[in-house]
């Protein structure tokens, strides 16, 4: 497993069998919103039912707060492919999140 630092968050970058973990910059938000918008498609929320750009950019904003010590998200139960990749660079908490619509 890789070493990662205790705060801030990291940003890798592959090329050419090459991995670089580095902080996460300013100029890095054009590729990760690809990548945000792509997780959005694959929840459904583009179009009408699309994140507002304030929720974004606040996500983003997120993301540079070099005074976070952690970083936490949710994934669907059937996205098994990604859990993967999550229980090798996170700790899985054990929680489990119910809704009601009321």
């Amino acid at each position: 497993m890789a070493s990662f630092p205790e705060s801030g968050i990291i940003h890798r970058v592959m090329s050419e069998n090459t991995l670089t973990i580095r902080e996460v910059g300013p100029g890095d938000c054009p590729a990760w919103g690809a990548l945000w918008d792509g997780y959005n498609r694959f929840y459904g929320r583009e179009g009408p039912t699309a994140l507002p750009a304030d929720i974004t950019a606040l996500t983003w904003a997120r993301f540079l707060d070099l005074g976070a010590t952690r970083v936490y998200w949710q994934t669907h139960e059937t996205n098994a492919t990604a859990m993967r990749l999550y229980d090798r660079v996170a700790e899985r908490t054990g929680f489990v999140i119910y809704r009601k619509l009321v």
